[in-house]
């Protein structure tokens, strides 16, 4: 299953999703960075009570810059919406196909579909479980890094319209994604043009 064009990971684990059949969906990210064996670590806690059990690299091989982003999205993400997971954007996951349908029709086509899951998951009271997994240095590829974009989507996933229903209601949680959405618009390529005139 391929798209000619690059669509985004968000639409290609859509596409991928539907194309799959089994009562057990995943994937891993093919910069051979996770351990395709640490899937077996997945399937137990599946097996024993998660409807979705995602990999948390304790020993993460990337950068400090990729690692401190990382951080603080994941504690928004735990402040805005309420979910459970430390490490939401890693590579290696498994899922009950009824958590993806009930996540189901997601939205985003880029990298925060995995936060979309998540979020719509916590909020329907499934249960998500991290495991912990080895990450390996990269070897192949060259990784996207932090940059004014990457922070740009991030942001825009956070303070996102569409998300708001599922937020919590405390003033803790308006507050950070309103302060989401401000930096979100200071990362605007249009907004940075304006700034210059």
């Amino acid at each position: 299953v391929a798209h000619e064009r690059n669509k985004g990971v968000g639409a290609a684990f859509r596409t991928g999703f539907q194309a799959s059949r089994h009562a057990v969906v995943g994937y891993i990210d093919g910069d051979n960075q996770y351990d395709a064996e640490d899937f077996t670590l997945l399937a137990g806690a599946i097996v024993e009570k998660a409807d979705m059990a995602s990999g948390r690299r304790v020993r993460r091989a990337d950068p400090p810059s990729r690692r401190i982003v990382s951080h603080a999205f994941n504690w928004l993400l735990r402040k805005i919406y309420g979910t459970p997971l430390f490490d939401t954007n890693s590579g290696i996951k498994l899922y009950k196909r009824g958590l993806l349908e009930t996540a189901w029709p997601l939205m985003s086509s880029r990298a925060f579909f995995d936060a979309e899951i998540l979020i719509k998951a916590t909020h329907a009271g499934l249960q998500a479980v991290e495991v912990p997994v080895t990450h390996q240095p990269r070897r192949h590829g060259r990784a996207l890094g932090v940059s004014p974009a990457n922070l740009r989507d991030a942001m825009t996933g956070l303070s996102d319209g569409q998300w708001k229903g599922y937020a919590r209601p405390d003033f803790s949680s308006r507050a950070l994604r309103h302060a989401a959405s401000l930096l979100r618009r200071i990362l605007s390529p249009a907004q940075r043009r304006n700034a210059a005139r």
